[in-house]
């Protein structure tokens, strides 16, 4: 984000039940302001001492940056674009002294959700950062999460944690652009983390979709037997959430919602939770529950940005299973919205919405009904092996026929983002003993979840170089290679901060040529590495300036590996970091011709 606050602190006395005197005449009335939501949660953040990306990412699960249905009873009740329970609401209001009959607009939301991330913050992580996401903030997140069940905290903590790890550039429903840039947090992998489990209330294995990745049943006062079994499925019903992925999943295993639906897909990944077997009728459509199986996607309708391709090509998969699982014809007199069906005296609806793509839809569903079987896609580790004892650096290495690429995970912690060779290697050096879980993510080229895989293992020595790399005289990290060169083998050490040196790309090796922070920037040209210790705990910033036609990006690592990006930048980048040894890339941009924007540059390195 911008580091100009655009929306000035005492800009909230117009949110107020009671004004607060101040000596500049105010600005003009709330709504007459052109504030963009960008402004907005920047602002909020100003105000409240928060990070303004950590605002923003948890909006985008909240409410898709859409003021969202609030009739919609297919999602855990929530309001306005942060999402906030009624719980909530009562808390938000105490703490800004924002106006009850504003806390649903736009800008009062944010703000309020703003004073309730900061006191939230006071209560479970007092030195969590005030501008600067950090690992601290984790229990943050997942208290904001307000979840009954634990691990559905974790799950929407973890949701927004890989945003803010991946990035994010998304419209809200107004047509403006919110941006969150990419970046790593050292030591998220040790954060206390609980896996959403793959099956509960297993009371019985009926019919479904195999592909789900979860099958978590909805509570059995939602939904009931249907009367003609799956011989009486005719059509499949597209809905939104109109909240997040997590607020549906747990209002559907709510004994008091009186709703539920069969399968729900996550926006940010396509992950399906199927909660209401297909010979079971769930309470999705008012009077069309008998012969339909109704599908839940994450996001609001009034915004076209919900449809990500991972989410749509997810749910086209697995409509396509449903019309040849059920021989249910491939049209739109089948294939319908929730909008199209739900009667006007029944709560009537308007899901999946004008911006939903039918055309592209179907077609998928087409191709994936009427195509060639595709490979079951799989993982499968060769290292390490389930239940191994190995050292540190951890050196993995697995299959994944049938995906285009696989994200490797340690909890909430993205250790590599874009892993695409058959078989796929990768190091990562924990810096810790004892036992690890890591999780292995596949995806279609799309971006839609296809598998899960876990190994665990235990890390039982550290050493102080990659073991794979001994007796080996080149002095080149690799992308595989961690920590490969020996001890400040750099183009520069520095030892003491602030660090201000001029360099040059032109005749620089070119090892790294992409990192974890912008998997799909080409950083291709030369890169001069940093070696950099850093006395105490702090925001560490990496500061370039380009000479005349040169364009150096700016990395910082936790690491001697270009997957295992702190942050990085055009211009600037920072991390908050504990005492150690950290790695500074600064890094030759190519453009779309190919050509190495390589050359002089002066860079600063600095502790605060």
């Amino acid at each position: 984000m911008s580091p100009l606050r655009l929306v000035p602190a005492s800009a909230l006395a117009l949110l107020i039940a009671c004004p607060q005197t101040i000596e500049e005449p105010p600005p003009a009335p709330l709504e007459e302001q052109p504030w963009s939501a960008t402004q907005l949660f920047d602002g909020a953040a100003e105000q409240w001492g928060v990070p303004a990306d950590l605002l923003a990412a948890i909006a985008w699960h909240e409410s898709s940056f859409a003021p969202g249905d609030h009739e919609h009873a297919e999602s855990r009740p929530s309001v306005g674009w942060m999402g906030l329970s009624p719980e909530r609401i009562e808390e938000a209001i105490a703490l800004s002294g924002i106006d009850d009959e504003r806390i649903e607009d736009r800008t009062p939301n944010i703000y309020a959700g703003a004073a309730v991330l900061d006191a939230l913050r006071d209560e479970h992580a007092p030195d969590a950062p005030d501008a600067t996401v950090t690992a601290e903030w984790w229990p943050v997140v997942v208290a904001w999460a307000d979840q009954d069940e634990e691990w559905l905290a974790h799950d929407f903590a973890a949701d927004v944690f890989r945003t803010l790890q991946l990035g994010l550039d998304a419209s809200t429903g107004d047509g403006e652009t919110v941006s969150i840039r990419a970046r790593r947090f050292q030591g998220l992998e040790d954060v206390p983390f609980e896996f959403a489990p793959y099956e509960t209330g297993e009371e019985r294995f009926g019919p479904g979709y195999p592909q789900a990745d979860r099958r978590l049943l909805a509570h059995w006062s939602n939904y009931d037997a249907r009367p003609g079994g799956t011989g009486s499925i005719e059509r499949v019903v597209l809905h939104t959430t109109e909240g997040s992925y997590a607020g549906a999943v747990s209002w559907f295993r709510n004994g008091g919602a009186d709703v539920s639906a069969h399968y729900v897909v996550r926006k940010s990944d396509g992950e399906i939770t199927r909660m209401v077997d297909d010979d079971d009728r769930a309470w999705h459509a008012c009077r069309n529950n008998s012969d339909t199986v109704g599908i839940e996607h994450e996001g609001a309708s009034s915004n076209p940005s919900t449809w990500t391709p991972a989410m749509l090509d997810s749910s086209a998969r697995l409509t396509a299973w449903l019309v040849n699982e059920y021989s249910i014809p491939i049209d739109r007199q089948h294939i319908v919205g929730h909008g199209e069906i739900q009667p006007s005296n029944c709560a009537g609806r308007t899901d999946p919405g004008a911006h939903f793509p039918w055309d592209d839809y179907i077609a998928a569903v087409t191709t994936y009904a009427t195509g060639s079987p595709p490979v079951t896609p799989a993982i499968a580790f060769s290292e390490p092996t389930a239940g191994a004892s190995v050292t540190d650096p951890v050196h993995f290495e697995f299959t994944h026929p049938g995906i285009d690429h696989v994200e490797l995970w340690s909890g909430p912690a993205l250790l590599a983002p874009r892993l695409s060779g058959d078989p796929a290697t990768f190091t990562y050096r924990f810096d810790a003993l004892g036992a690890r879980t890591i999780r292995a993510r596949g995806y279609a080229p799309g971006g839609s979840l296809l598998a899960i895989e876990d190994v665990s293992f235990t890390i039982d020595e550290t050493l102080p170089g990659d073991d794979d790399d001994a007796g080996d005289d080149d002095d080149a990290a690799t992308d595989d290679d961690d920590d490969a060169l020996p001890e400040c083998a750099y183009d520069e050490c520095v030892d003491s901060l602030p660090y201000v040196g001029v360099g040059n790309t032109s005749f620089a090796p070119s090892n790294w040529d992409s990192y974890s922070c912008a998997p799909n920037t080409d950083e291709s040209g030369g890169e001069v590495v940093y070696q950099v210790e850093v006395p105490r705990s702090g925001v560490l910033t990496a500061a370039v300036q380009d000479g005349e036609g040169v364009d150096i990006d700016v990395h910082i690592l936790a690491s001697a590996n270009n997957w295992s990006c702190l942050d990085r930048g055009h211009h600037e980048a920072s991390a908050w970091v504990s005492a150690g040894t950290y790695w500074v890339a600064a890094d030759t941009w190519v453009n779309s011709a190919g050509t190495p924007q390589d050359g002089t540059y002066t860079l600063t390195i600095s502790l605060d």
